[in-house]
């Protein structure tokens, strides 16, 4: 996990062969949390975009400092809570405008329980 101290980062994914821009970070946020927390390949490439310094954290580290500092957890939640949320507006904007049809929601939904389990 790579926290950003000083600069900008972007976050890219390969879609059908060309890099998206998901994010530009800054001076604060994290990335990599995912692959740490959930012990899978990195689903990003991360670039950065000026002058950065981060702070860089292994699985060990990370999990020690979430034990002892409850407070970053707590940052931590609130910061992957912001980008589901984000990623959930983004979804209805799609399905209002639509981008995606209901046939298509329902897959990308019925992937995840897939892969979670969760088939509630």
């Amino acid at each position: 996990m790579f926290v950003i101290q000083e600069g900008n980062v972007q976050l890219y994914r390969k879609v059908n062969g060309t890099e998206v821009l998901l994010i530009t970070l800054g001076r604060g946020d994290f990335f990599g949390e995912m692959s740490l927390l959930e012990s899978l390949p990195r689903t990003a490439t991360a670039k950065a975009s000026s002058q950065t310094k981060v702070l860089v954290l292994g699985s060990g580290a990370l999990l020690l400092r979430l034990r002892r500092d409850p407070t970053f957890s707590f940052e931590i939640l609130q910061k992957m809570s912001s980008r589901v949320r984000f990623l959930n507006e983004s979804i209805n904007d799609l399905c209002s405008e639509g981008k995606i049809d209901e046939e298509a929601l329902q897959n990308i939904l019925n992937k995840d329980e897939t892969i979670t389990g969760n088939e509630d």
